[in-house]
């Protein structure tokens, strides 16, 4: 893939980070995600495809008002973008059924995307991102989250 193609993948992904999730614009999602998203990391009781995406990112601008994304590394290779970033806010609403806390959360997040015509069509996103934010809202150990987390899945 030439050289221009990533550049403009990555810069996708930077707008759709800043002017979507750190903004809190959910209309805004619509320009960056195709109709056909696929979430392969998906949230305990997310529902599948753009819909679900919406669902998260409204979950997410509910519960953490403040909610910000600050890139520590951003990379492509091809269709797909890599970002390395840093998830701040504070916890003002309710989040996977945790009530709010007033806690300021701070997790380090890994995401792939992959994108297709200016558009991103997948997510990769780790499991351990969501464990280290519950942890922080519920004081729960990780080992015990994990056990919760999964047995919310089944």
């Amino acid at each position: 893939m030439p050289a221009i193609f990533i550049e403009e993948n990555k810069a996708v992904v930077h707008h759709f980070f800043e002017q979507v999730w750190n903004t809190g614009n959910l209309l805004a999602a619509s320009r960056y995600l195709s109709v056909g998203y696929l979430e392969h990391s998906p949230l305990p009781g997310q529902i599948p495809g753009f819909e679900g995406a919406k669902q998260v990112m409204a979950m997410f601008f509910g519960a953490f008002p403040d909610l910000k994304f600050e890139f520590e590394n951003l990379d492509a290779d091809g269709e797909r973008v890599f970002v390395q970033c840093i998830l701040t806010g504070t916890h003002m609403g309710t989040f996977l059924g945790t009530q709010p806390t007033g806690r300021l959360v701070n997790v380090r997040e890994n995401h792939i995307y992959r994108l297709r015509t200016e558009r991103i069509v997948e997510h990769w996103g780790g499991r351990d991102n969501l464990s280290a934010l519950m942890e922080q809202l519920c004081s729960v150990p990780a080992p015990e989250l994990g056990r919760l987390v999964y047995a919310q899945l089944a």
